[in-house]
Formats: C-alpha cells, structure tokens, sequence
C-alpha cells in the first residue's frame, strides 16, 4: 500500500512556515517506519533535489522556492497540476479517468 501526504510545510527548514512541519514529519516518518510505502508532498528547497527517497519514504519538492511568495499573497490554493501528478506516483504518467481536486 502506498501513503500520500499532501502539504504546504515539510522536513526542509526552508518549508517550515507555521509549525506544521513537526506533525506531517512525525507521521510520514512513522508511516514509513512502519514499512508503508510514503510519499510526502511538499513545498521544498530549491537548493535540494525535487526528489529524494530514504527505504519507505519518499519526499517529493513541488512548486520549489515559492514559500515566501504564498506567504506574501496569503493564496493557499494548490497548483492543479500537483495532484494529478501524485496519482500516478511522481512518474508524470497519471492514470486515466476523471479526477477532481478541491
């Protein structure tokens, strides 16, 4: 079974906006350590590659260095390309079919 995560703030100091961070870190973590397959999506560091894996979990970076420009706006909203992305697992192929993200 394979575990998404979708957040605004991850690991990277970079992304650590409003305490978040702690809490999607300890359950991505333990998920993983519990050998599920874990993908944590994150606004990352763009001096970090946009993709790393440790065993089970897996760190995807998107929209890297945007952090201070939705903090600015206030706009919360997730780029609409980003969850169709996670649906086919990070390999840019989405599997077919209609999929509606809010």
């Amino acid at each position: 079974m394979q575990l998404h995560v979708l957040s605004f703030e991850g690991p990277d100091a970079y992304s650590r906006a409003g305490g978040l961070a702690t809490r999607v870190e300890g359950l991505v973590r333990t998920l993983a350590g519990l050998r599920f397959g874990t993908h944590l999506w994150f606004i990352g560091d763009p001096a970090l590659p946009g993709h790393e894996s440790h065993e089970s979990l897996h760190l995807h970076r998107w929209a890297q260095g945007m952090v201070l420009e939705i903090r600015r706006s206030g706009n919360t909203s997730c780029p609409p390309a980003h969850p169709r992305i996670m649906l086919s697992g990070g390999r840019g192929n989405p599997p077919r079919g209609d999929y509606e993200y809010r």
